[in-house]
């Protein structure tokens, strides 16, 4: 998986000023680990960046050690969600090798290694929340699945889960829906659950997983329970401007096929190129959803995560972001369904692989879409960018430090 991951790195100095311009929360997440290693300021909890999630602060810890490696500069920074990247391929190739076979996990692995353009251009933003948040999603979900198919109680991948899962829920608050999709599925599983003794011990992880939501808050007068200055609630509060079959209309037929990410100068209509391998990838999941419902909750919550994001999505105001985009980032909140989508087709071109009618077909067509997939990733290098951070590390590394200063100097 990192030997498929390695060359998406030349995306992050040449191509993401296209399609994914330098955001100003990135300067911000770089600042973070100059500043620690100069002599921190403030209390390490207070760097976190954002009030409602903690990733806008672990990205930061984890490009110290590259700054100490490469020196600090944007480039640099951009390594971390690489790196998140990699993990969620690695965390890919096992869940599917545990819920299907080896063959499905090495072309969902595959799919979701290269990434869609759009997916792999998002991909390189620091954001700290959006994309590395997809790895702690799959990481649950394979440990899950080793939690089901284990024979006995399994307490310690029970603790595990739970830490995990306070961790994760720290780190993003999207990481609910993970949460809230694990236990539907095990309720079904076991409907005595709340009252076994899986579940004190799920629970004391997810505390113990959990501190450091629970320290910064205590601090900071409890800021983290607003997202964009307003209650969790407030965001699904029935203000929707549009209609939600309007909705699911616009997401099929133009925000999913965009956030392919497929540019019109190489393919000609990216949009329509999107939409054609959205249709693909569809196609092939359908046995892979079948198999999936075989298995029962081992395979489950790949089936019954992106319906309950869909749900909040579609019914939450976030929708009018990536509705009202003029930018690939803004499509951000796509992003989430990207790895479901593909690992579930992965295992769809494995269960068509296996008749012999469809074997090779099937085959063929995992591989042409790769090749696809791969073209567009390389589409995106542009190597007349001369804003690239190659060009110009100190520059970017001084506005990093300006801007990230200013937004210290105002935090609430």
């Amino acid at each position: 998986m990192l030997i498929v991951a390695a060359p998406k790195i030349d995306l992050l100095g040449a191509a993401w000023e296209r399609r994914a311009p330098p955001q100003r929360e990135e300067f911000a997440r770089g600042n973070i680990a100059v500043e620690i290693v100069r002599g921190p300021l403030f209390a390490i909890y207070d760097y976190q960046w954002a009030t409602f999630f903690g990733g806008s602060l672990v990205v930061g810890l984890l490009a110290i050690p590259l700054f100490q490696l490469f020196g600090s500069s944007l480039l640099v920074l951009k390594m971390v969600p690489a790196l998140f990247q990699a993990a969620a391929a690695a965390c890919a190739f096992g869940l599917l090798d545990r819920v299907a076979s080896r063959r499905a996990a090495w072309i969902g692995g595959l799919l979701l290694a290269l990434g869609m353009p759009g997916y792999s251009a998002i991909g390189t933003i620091a954001w700290g929340v959006h994309l590395e948040l997809n790895t702690f999603v799959l990481a649950a979900m394979w440990l899950y699945a080793t939690i089901v198919d284990a024979q006995g109680p399994a307490t310690k991948r029970w603790l595990a889960l739970g830490l995990l899962g306070g961790f994760a829920t720290w780190f993003g608050y999207g990481f609910t829906i993970t949460i809230a999709t694990i236990g539907v599925v095990e309720l079904v599983r076991n409907r005595r659950f709340l009252v076994s003794r899986a579940f004190p011990v799920l629970l004391a992880g997810f505390v113990v997983g959990f501190l450091p939501w629970i320290v910064y808050n205590v601090a900071n007068d409890f800021s983290g329970l607003e997202i964009y200055g307003a209650g969790a609630g407030e965001h699904f509060s029935g203000s929707a401007t549009s209609s939600i079959g309007s909705r699911v209309v616009l997401l099929l037929t133009e925000l999913l096929p965009e956030s392919m990410g497929f540019r019109d100068d190489w393919f000609g209509n990216g949009r329509a190129v999107g939409a054609v391998v959205m249709v693909v990838l569809l196609a092939a999941a359908v046995p892979g959803v079948r198999a999936l419902v075989r298995r029962g909750a081992v395979g489950a919550p790949l089936l019954v995560f992106p319906a309950l994001y869909l749900v909040a999505f579609l019914g939450g105001d976030f929708f009018e972001t990536a509705a009202s985009w003029t930018a690939l980032p803004q499509l951000r909140y796509l992003c989430p369904l990207h790895p479901p989508l593909l690992l579930v087709a992965g295992i769809g071109f494995d269960r068509l692989a296996r008749r012999v009618p469809l074997g090779r077909l099937a085959l063929g067509v995992a591989a042409a879409l790769l090749a696809l997939i791969a073209a567009g990733n390389a589409a995106l290098v542009d190597r007349s960018n001369t804003g690239s951070p190659r060009a110009h590390p100190r520059a970017l590394r001084l506005r990093a430090r300006r801007l990230a200063r200013r937004a210290f100097r105002h935090r609430p």
